[in-house]
């Protein structure tokens, strides 16, 4: 019975488990790696996060609410349906100052 013999009842195979209870290190190892990537990874997230400009953050707030909200209009896809040819859309810009009402129609005017 050696160290690492609860391997064999994860799938290890025995040529494994044999490695591992004649170099123990190797385990180690195996952790401390496994650490260090998931380490590396929440230091790349905060670096995003924390160079994020203010007006990146807000956008992406925006987003989560605007997703959010009850529209009869939207489409399955996030889209919007426009039964009579013509659709009423409206641009909002980052400094939260919204354009005029843009209306289109399937004629190219």
């Amino acid at each position: 019975m050696g160290q690492f013999d609860w391997f064999l009842k994860i799938g290890a195979t025995p040529q494994a488990v044999a490695v591992l209870n004649d170099q123990p290190i190797l385990f180690t190892i195996l952790i401390v790696v496994l650490i260090a990537v998931i380490l590396e990874c929440v230091l790349m997230w905060y670096i995003h996060y924390a160079t994020m400009k203010p007006e990146q953050r807000a956008a992406k707030n925006k987003k989560k609410k605007a997703g959010t909200g009850d529209n009869k209009n939207a489409a399955p896809g996030g889209g919007r349906i426009c039964g009579n040819g013509s659709c009423g859309l409206s641009k909002e810009y980052a400094d939260g100052k919204r354009a005029a009402e843009v209306k289109f129609d399937n004629d190219g005017r």
